[in-house]
C-alpha cells in the first residue's frame, strides 16, 4: 500500500469543474489527470457553495464528482471577503485597471472561503485574474496558498517522488511563486 506523506486540501474553481464534466472542453484531459492525482494522493477536494451554483448554471448537479467536499459561504467568508473587495479597491486607484475588468465579486468569495477553511490551494483554468487577488489576499492574511493551472500539467503541479511504499509530495515545490 502507498501511505500519503501529505495533509493538503484543495478547492475546485468552476472552471476546473465544467472541464472535467465535459470531455469536449479542450482541458478535459487535464482535469481529469489533476482529479485523479488528487484522488490518487488523498488530498480533500473542495467546492465552494458558490462554485456549485455557478457550475449548475449549465451544468447537471449531478455531472459533480463524488468525494467532493462542499463549503458554505459563512458570515465570516463575507467578511473576509470584504477584506480582499477592499485591497482590489485601492489597487485601482492605484492603477491597476486590468483587474478591474475581469474580476468577479464571487472569485473574491472563493479566495476569502481558501484562507477562512485553511485550504492549501486552488485549482482552475483562470491563473491570471486568481493570481492577483492570491497577492491581495497573502498581503492581507499572510497566509499563502497555492493556484494551480491546469494548462499545467499534473506532474507541474503535484509533483511526487515515489519511495519504495511511500508516496510523498514535496511541498517546497507546491508553493513556489505563484
Amino acid at each position: 500500500t502507498w501511505r500519503i506523506m501529505s495533509k493538503l486540501k484543495f478547492a475546485l474553481d468552476t472552471d476546473f469543474l465544467i472541464k472535467l464534466a465535459n470531455p469536449r472542453e479542450k482541458l478535459h484531459q487535464s482535469a481529469l489527470d489533476h482529479f485523479n492525482r488528487l484522488i490518487d494522493l488523498e488530498i480533500p477536494m473542495y467546492v465552494s457553495s458558490i462554485v456549485i451554483s455557478e457550475f449548475t448554471v449549465k451544468q447537471d448537479i449531478s455531472q459533480l464528482q463524488k468525494g467532493i467536499i462542499p463549503i458554505p459561504f459563512t458570515p465570516l467568508d463575507a467578511v473576509l471577503a470584504g477584506k480582499i473587495l477592499k485591497a482590489k479597491i485601492q489597487a485601482e486607484k492605484l492603477g491597476d485597471q486590468e483587474i478591474s475588468r475581469v474580476c468577479m465579486k464571487d472569485d473574491i468569495k472563493i479566495c476569502a472561503q481558501i484562507v477562512n477553511n485553511k485550504l492549501d490551494g486552488l485549482i482552475t483554468a483562470e491563473t491570471k485574474l486568481y493570481s492577483k487577488l492570491y497577492r491581495y489576499a497573502v498581503d492581507i492574511f499572510k497566509k499563502p496558498y497555492k493556484v494551480c493551472s491546469i494548462s499545467n500539467s499534473v506532474e507541474t503541479n503535484f509533483p511526487i517522488e515515489k519511495k519504495k511504499e511511500n508516496i510523498e509530495i514535496q511541498d517546497k515545490d507546491l508553493f513556489s511563486d505563484v
